[in-house]
């Protein structure tokens, strides 16, 4: 009586079998005879119990006698995790029970992985940022993401000059400042990793200049030994492995005026009023290019006294106003500037004011600081007193 057992797998073409992580090894057991009771016993060795699922066991009896029962099929299923690693090899016990003859007696191959190192990618929280804004740098996140974060991934990030006005290293300060490539390195668990690059202030009168950064390259090592060599990363094409910022020049050409706002004196209430007064003139003079009607003036003056609105927040009732916007329409943001200057100042902005109003209200400035700046101007409060003959505002 001998019973032959064989894997019913894939081959490699050096002849080794093979099986998926997370897929099921077949055995097929076949015997020569029918005379005998067979049985056979299949197991995993112990130290491969990892790569198995629980209770992958299997005992064969084949029946005494019985011309039909010669070959039997079991199934032994291999576990499916989510941990990259190199391929693994299987090794199973086969053994013969009842005086049983057997051939061969172990059984071996390859588990192979389908588990992928994690995907790196490139991401910005500043694509423009002012020049003389308070803390200006540009931020960027390298991210890793995948469901095996506990190797080491090493990255690379280039950063060029970019476009026809391109950055270059006088623009910045720091550690980064002189571009080219800087290299993160994610622990086990880590998914992101940021790098800044600070902002140098200057006064060069130049346009707005642009940046690119790039991932370059990315691989990973496993300190814990699950693959030997290193991995190159897979690369987030889809979501993004570059990124291009703009330093938001403000140097313009001819300075615009760079008008501050009255500063509050304490004096008596009729004085403040007559303060609160001379704003309302001058905003409605802004905004509307005219006087205030007695209501009106005195509608916002009270808002103004009672602290129920500030002369930022007031821009937007004027903004949204019927008046406003049957005069002007929705307006862009330079021709929003344009008419400040026209209504405020009664002349055509400066060489560059228009861009660098722009550029101050697209990294963030609300309208209303920009329109505070223009109605307390000293060159707009002189124009209101003059204009419209009078001197207590």
């Amino acid at each position: 009586m001998a019973v032959t057992a064989t894997l019913l797998l894939p081959q490699t073409p050096t002849g080794d079998y093979y099986v998926d992580e997370g897929g099921s090894i077949s055995v097929q057991l076949t015997r020569d005879t029918t005379a005998g009771s067979d049985t056979i016993r299949i197991a995993p060795w112990e130290f491969d119990a990892g790569i198995f699922e629980a209770d992958q066991i299997r005992t064969v009896a084949f029946t005494a006698g019985s011309a039909t029962d010669t070959s039997r099929v079991v199934e032994l299923k291999t576990r499916d995790d989510v941990t990259f690693e190199e391929f693994e090899r299987f090794n199973l016990d086969v053994t013969p029970i009842n005086g049983t003859v057997l051939n061969p007696v172990y059984l071996h191959g390859a588990v192979r992985n389908n588990d992928t190192l994690p995907v790196v990618g490139l991401k910005t929280t500043t694509p423009q940022v002012v020049e003389n804004a308070e803390g200006a740098k540009f931020h960027f996140d390298v991210t890793r993401t995948g469901a095996d974060l506990s190797m080491e991934t090493r990255v690379e990030v280039r950063f060029t000059p970019e476009g026809n006005t391109p950055v270059n290293s006088n623009d910045f300060s720091g550690p980064n400042a002189a571009l080219g490539s800087v290299f993160v390195v994610f622990a086990a668990g880590e998914a992101t990793k940021p790098i800044d690059i600070t902002i140098q202030n200057d006064n060069d009168i130049e346009a707005s200049e642009a940046l690119r950064a790039d991932i370059y390259s990315a691989v990973s090592n496993s300190p814990s030994g699950r693959f030997s060599a290193d991995a190159p990363n897979a690369i987030d094409w889809a979501g993004g492995v570059s990124a291009i910022v703009t330093i938001l020049n403000d140097d313009p050409n001819a300075s615009p005026p760079t008008p501050t706002p009255p500063t509050p004196t304490p004096v008596a209430e009729s004085i403040a009023t007559y303060s609160y007064a001379g704003q309302v003139v001058r905003l409605y003079d802004t905004m509307l290019d005219r006087f205030p009607e007695s209501a009106g003036r005195e509608y916002y003056v009270n808002m103004l006294n009672n602290g129920q609105a500030t002369l930022q927040s007031l821009e937007a009732n004027f903004h949204n106003s019927p008046e406003f916007l049957a005069k002007y329409g929705n307006t862009s943001d330079a021709r929003f500037i344009d008419l400040l200057y026209q209504n405020t100042l009664n002349r055509d902005p400066e060489p560059g004011a228009v861009d660098y109003y722009v550029n101050r209200i697209e990294a963030g400035a609300p309208r209303g600081v920009i329109v505070e700046n223009f109605s307390e101007a000293p060159e707009h409060i002189a124009l209101v007193e003059q204009t419209y003959n009078i001197d207590f505002i």
